[in-house]
């Protein structure tokens, strides 16, 4: 029944993420989506790890070719972007943890 409702949650928090127009909407969506039945306890369940490990891949596959043709000076710019934001989020956790 878990792998139902994350199930769910992929193809319904794609439609929402695309109709609320985020960012990234497919990956945004059902990441929203996910935690939001996580957190009010519908579900406890958490896919397969071989699942888990090709979607890191795809995802990272996807974010890396957005890259193509960039200048080095862009990937840098976007690079210390993703850490101040990793920082900000790992310190946000460690507060409300």
């Amino acid at each position: 029944m878990d792998l139902l409702i994350l199930g769910l949650c992929a193809v319904l928090g794609s439609a929402l993420g695309l109709g609320l127009k985020l960012p990234a909407p497919t990956f945004i969506g059902p990441m929203a989506l996910s935690a939001a039945v996580h957190m009010v306890e519908i579900t406890h369940g958490s896919p397969p790890l071989a699942l888990v490990i090709m979607a890191q891949i795809f995802l990272g596959t996807i974010v890396g070719c957005r890259f193509k043709g960039s200048q080095p000076v862009d990937v840098f710019f976007a690079l210390r972007l993703a850490i101040v934001s990793t920082v900000i989020m790992m310190a946000v956790a460690a507060v409300t943890a």
